[in-house]
């Protein structure tokens, strides 16, 4: 119980009281209020009586310099000695108390979700945050409890939800003990397995990779092949036929499979395809028979810009400028070591290798978070570390965050013959995954892809 202070140590107690000043950027007049009157709740300093002027003079002291000018102002024709506490804070709860939408708020509690860095508890205690703007009444518990389920960034967990509450009497301290337990044994799992969550890894665990022994973990007498300028089936100098290959029929003494020699195989770890000139295709030759697709178009301003080697885009990362090559074919953003420790090395989380889009094993340090900016957008997204440096990329998982996309609008032959209606239909029919319509993608440029008869993989 509070005890009450006595006239005689009125100016002992004014010189403890240690309160900050209010910054209405920081924190709403309300809560300021109601903590200012619980400190003098605590000093004894009661509502009304002879400390009234006690709780207007510690207020005035504490509150700060522009807003103690602006009380003043307020109250020109008056000395602040002769206004009371409740006409001070009378003024200041008219003056930064703000008229509140409750529709406006209850639709922003409708679009509260996870962030991808954010803790199950912390998504939670920010939700009824939001909601306390919005009048919910005697409906609060389900509303919190319905948009905590809906708003939920992992898939699995949210499905997990659903399967076991599929009745609306179910309690949000339910839901949420349920979801609490299945986010640390999903993060358990992942710790003991070494794997990420992002992309696809190799079924390996991670063997201890740090920033001083990765250097001596290089892979020894590989061949790396530039697939513009070198056959990938036998190694010597590309053909203007894939039919004059003498490998072309041929099986491979490691892997026994038809169609290249031993020296390249990939399996047999004699060959590193230069992934600095082909980031996110599959191998692929032509004869001189071919088709193009035109016209496809994609978002042309100062941020993204197009050269020989591709799309590559101007973003920051913690606040560094970087430029990325755009990768929808992987599935995961990577950044190399040196990109890292220039980031100052933000902490790592263990994960196993990625696989390149030949299947060879990409070594990697771990992952991290970092805030990724673009004009008008900014998010916290992940991104893997690999020990080799190499073009930083952005993989489709930041592609669908920040809204990057292609979109293919129609086609047309490039070569002297004409392409018949039923050419056409099939090629669409047989990319449908590619050609299908939607409202995403980048718009406002022309390009041309190539299209092989002969596709040949092994």
């Amino acid at each position: 119980m509070a005890t009450k202070v006595k006239k005689e140590d009125l100016y002992t107690t004014n010189g403890q009281v240690r309160f900050e000043r209010f910054d209405e950027n920081v924190e709403d007049w309300t809560y300021y209020e109601k903590r200012f009157e619980l400190t003098l709740k605590i000093e004894g300093i009661s509502d009304g009586g002879p400390l009234e002027e006690q709780r207007r003079d510690l207020l005035l002291k504490c509150i700060g310099p522009d807003h103690f000018r602006a009380i003043l102002d307020n109250f020109n024709d008056r000395d602040y000695e002769s206004l009371s506490y409740q006409e001070i804070r009378g003024f200041l709860r008219q003056k930064f108390d703000k008229k509140i939408n409750y529709l406006y708020q209850r639709y922003m509690f409708n679009k509260t979700t996870q962030n991808s860095d954010e803790k199950i508890a912390m998504f939670l205690s920010r939700l009824k945050s939001v909601s306390n703007k919005c009048q919910f009444g005697s409906s609060l518990e389900e509303r919190l409890r319905d948009q905590f389920i809906l708003g939920l960034g992992a898939e699995d967990i949210q499905k997990e939800l659903f399967y076991k509450f599929s009745s609306v009497d179910v309690s949000l301290n339910e839901v949420f003990e349920v979801a609490r337990s299945l986010e640390e044994a999903k993060e358990n799992i992942q710790t003991m397995h070494g794997v990420s969550t992002f992309g696809n890894v190799n079924a390996v665990k991670n063997k201890g990779h740090n920033e001083k022994n990765f250097a001596s973990r290089e892979e020894q007498n590989q061949k790396v092949i530039d697939p513009r300028i070198t056959c990938i089936r036998c190694g010597k100098a590309r053909h203007s036929q894939v039919a004059l290959c003498p490998a072309l029929k041929e099986e491979c003494r490691y892997c026994k499979k038809i169609g290249h020699f031993a020296r390249v195989c990939l399996k047999a770890g004699n060959r590193v395809e230069d992934k600095k000139q082909f980031k996110s295709v599959k191998r692929i030759d032509s004869d001189d028979s071919y088709f193009f697709i035109n016209s496809f178009q994609t978002v042309k301003n100062r941020f993204i810009e197009n050269n020989i080697r591709g799309w590559k885009i101007n973003v920051e990362l913690n606040g560094l400028p970087v430029k990325m090559m755009i990768d929808s074919a992987a599935s995961v953003s990577c950044i190399g070591y040196s990109l890292w420790k220039q980031l100052k090395k933000p902490k790592l989380r263990p994960m196993g290798d990625l696989k390149g889009y030949t299947d060879n094993p990409i070594k990697t340090l771990g992952k991290t978070q970092v805030q990724v900016n673009l004009p008008g957008k900014q998010e916290n997204l992940p991104v893997v570390v690999t020990i080799k440096d190499d073009e930083p990329i952005l993989g489709l998982d930041w592609m669908l965050k920040l809204g990057i996309g292609i979109q293919i609008n129609h086609l047309t032959l490039d070569n002297d013959r004409k392409c018949s209606d039923s050419e056409l239909s099939n090629t669409l029919k047989e990319y449908d995954t590619i050609f299908v319509e939607n409202n995403k993608g980048v718009k406002n440029y022309k390009a041309k892809i190539s299209f092989w008869k002969f596709l040949f993989t092994y």
